[in-house]
């Protein structure tokens, strides 16, 4: 360690811990917080992508037992949704339960 090293580690005890650290410990809160809004975002696209899949089921019910097609399902969805002032989703999950429960044979 030379002479100017040493002068250089002198100076820093001039500064405040704070000082020293206040870069490294702003780094760590923003790459905090952008990890927490991806896992905030991870959520939301889980919960999108678990409603499409309950709402593409439903579709292929409804265009099965009322032999309609795709886009006539979804309309009928929607319909059904506003109509019990209820989520489309939840309409969705009423009709895959409809069916799981008319399978099993309870009414």
């Amino acid at each position: 360690m030379g002479p100017s090293e040493v002068k250089t580690v002198d100076s820093l005890s001039s500064y405040s811990p704070w000082t020293i650290c206040a870069p490294a410990i702003s780094v760590a809160r923003a790459r905090w917080m952008e990890q927490r809004s991806l896992e905030a975002e991870i959520a939301d696209l889980e919960g999108r992508f678990e409603a499409r899949k309950v709402m593409d089921r439903a579709k292929g019910i409804l265009m099965s037992r009322l032999g309609i097609d795709e886009p006539e399902a979804f309309r009928w969805l929607q319909k059904n949704a506003m109509d019990r002032r209820m989520g489309m989703r939840e309409v969705a999950e009423a009709v895959i339960g409809g069916v799981e429960e008319g399978e099993d044979g309870a009414p």
